[in-house]
């Protein structure tokens, strides 16, 4: 069976260990090949409009902010495809999820040394 990349994409959502090879292969994409895959970007949209993976929905983030940051030009990609709009709706749908008491308290974090709590950290890592 042969399927476009693009459509690889609703299948990562459904395997977690082809998730981060999957985005690394779109990282190769863009870094090593200087192509930009707008089909494909596309469907990350579709992906994290409708993934109930919080893990797919933080390796799809990561990824596209690496890209957004290798070029310019990705800013006016994203927004064209729709995914700084996606990306708004899921950083509203996490802030709702810190804010909910009962989520809180399953999974408090341990404060750091500087008495922050590391859970942005956590979800996207360090940002420079």
């Amino acid at each position: 069976i042969k399927l476009p990349f693009n459509h690889l994409s609703f299948q990562v959502a459904k395997l977690p260990d082809a998730q981060t090879k999957y985005f690394e292969l779109l990282e190769f994409v863009v870094f090593s090949l200087n192509y930009v895959p707008c089909k494909e970007l596309f469907s990350v949209s579709v992906l994290l409009k409708g993934s109930t993976s919080y893990t797919c929905s933080i390796t799809a983030t990561r990824t596209l902010l690496k890209l957004s940051r290798h070029d310019a030009l990705f800013s006016d990609v994203l927004r064209e495809v729709g995914l700084l709009e996606v990306l708004v709706n899921l950083l509203h749908k996490y802030a709702a999820l810190l804010k909910d008491p009962a989520t809180q308290q399953q999974t408090q974090p341990q404060n750091n040394e500087h008495g922050e709590s590391p859970r942005s950290e956590t979800i996207l890592g360090p940002i420079h």
